[in-house]
């Protein structure tokens, strides 16, 4: 008769376990294999902040979002490059950088919100690619040296004075806009969507035609106004 076995501590347990096999009582034990970290997944960046101090800025592959004023007031930005893979561009994200000269934007950008170029008073050029479904309020107001300005059909809404005061922007009109865009404005009701002047407001494309109707009442007042002299 087989003496009783003493009771095994867990550490000897697990000394044993360690082992190539351990043969018990008919029973085959395979050893413990500790686990490995399974490798990490790269995931996108879904925010961006400031971290340069450079004249130009790349922002890298897999960004998603810039976050809000994330740049702004970063007077040395000079140009800017922005991964393909962006979708957002957060509000006032790159306001007030007046030296700001150069930003492209990449097609699949989905929304330029408030104020994000704010007060960049030496950009000249901006194209607004398709993919882009609202640009927002203020978004490029008081960019004084914008001079081209080209906007791709499939963008469907303007925020109020989104293009306000900006003086350099003479040959850009109405007729410009694409059919997803005008139809919009003609559709939309003003006070959710602004009209053509409101979108404008201020800048040489929308101001030509509200003063050449200012200009022409002006002529007829005065025309009154002196036939009102002579017959008194």
């Amino acid at each position: 008769m087989q003496g009783k076995r003493e009771p095994m501590n867990l550490a000897d347990l697990r000394e044993k376990l360690r082992e190539d096999k351990i043969e018990t009582e008919g029973v085959t034990v395979e050893p413990v294999v500790e686990p490995t970290e399974a490798p990490r997944r790269r995931r996108r960046r879904r925010y961006y902040e400031a971290s340069d101090t450079s004249s130009r800025l790349t922002i890298p592959e897999g960004t998603e979002t810039i976050e809000e004023s994330a740049y702004r007031d970063r007077a040395e930005l000079v140009t800017v490059v922005l991964p393909k893979t962006l979708k957002y561009i957060g509000k006032g994200a790159f306001e007030d950088c007046k030296n700001l000269r150069e930003i492209v934007f990449p097609e699949g950008l989905k929304l330029i919100d408030d104020r994000a170029f704010k007060d960049c008073r030496n950009l000249e050029k901006v194209v607004i690619p398709g993919s882009v479904e609202r640009v927002g309020a203020f978004a490029f107001c008081r960019c004084e040296s914008l001079e081209e300005l080209k906007i791709m059909d499939g963008v469907r809404q303007l925020g109020r004075w989104a293009f306000a005061d900006c003086y350099a922007l003479t040959n850009f009109h109405k007729r410009d806009l694409p059919r997803s865009l005008s139809k919009t404005m003609q559709l939309a009701d003003t006070r959710v969507v602004p009209t053509w002047t409101e979108a404008f407001y201020g800048s040489p494309c929308a101001r030509t035609v509200k003063d050449k109707r200012r200009q022409k009442a002006a002529r007829k007042w005065n025309e009154k106004m002196i036939m009102l002299q002579r017959i008194m």
